[in-house]
């Protein structure tokens, strides 16, 4: 038998952390559509292991626990989409676009993430609430580290900006409306309401940049 070279080796190495990717993005897709539909409680790993095609053993090798699992499956996608805005945010000079504009499209952005992992983000609360969810945390400790990444960027903004607002209360208001807006929309709005995406995003903006007495006239 030939002996295996350090270069067979570093391919053999390479072909099972590409094997070990693909099954965690198949894992984390079945996760979403799984939790989505049964909520936390009615889930269980070997469902999901089923809807992703792979063996339960195999989704252990990836993920600790089913808590470890939807952890993830909630928390991913909106910790890129903050990671995306620090990245394009950073990318901009310091006051290249006016306060209106900036604020407009991060509830626009947000809520659009928000929208698409609303069923699972229902089911976190749900859990939690009801104590099914043992060893879920809260969401508290799940998003802390990026919103206080946030507040970093908010900082500097009100120094450009003029804005004397608490840092790290006005942060967690703005993404409490845009949250609220999304998570609990279909008792807070009526149908017509909730058919004007753009109309809500303006009116969270106005609420935010001038709060109830609205724009001032120039």
């Amino acid at each position: 038998m030939t002996a295996e070279t350090p270069r067979d080796l570093t391919t053999k190495i390479d072909g099972r952390r590409a094997v070990g990717a693909r099954n965690r993005e198949r894992l984390l897709n079945a996760a979403v559509e799984v939790f989505a539909e049964r909520g936390y409680r009615g889930t269980t790993t070997r469902d999901i292991a089923a809807a992703a095609g792979i063996t339960e053993r195999t989704l252990f090798r990836q993920f600790p626990s089913k808590a470890a699992l939807f952890q993830e499956a909630v928390a991913g996608p909106v910790e890129r989409f903050f990671a995306d805005f620090r990245e394009s945010w950073s990318a901009r000079p310091r006051g290249s676009r006016d306060s209106e504009t900036e604020i407009r499209e991060f509830f626009g952005s947000l809520r659009t993430v928000l929208e698409g992992e609303r069923a699972l983000l229902q089911a976190f609360l749900a859990a939690t609430s009801v104590g099914d969810g043992e060893g879920l945390g809260d969401l508290r400790t799940t998003f802390t580290p990026v919103i206080d990444s946030l507040v970093e960027i908010f900082a500097v903004e009100a120094e450009l900006r003029g804005w004397n607002a608490d840092h790290g209360i006005a942060v967690r208001l703005i993404i409490g409306m845009a949250f609220s807006a999304t998570v609990h929309r279909d008792w807070l709005f009526t149908d017509d309401q909730l058919a004007n995406f753009g109309y809500l995003i303006d009116q969270l903006t106005q609420m935010t940049l001038w709060g109830l007495a609205g724009p001032r006239a120039e």
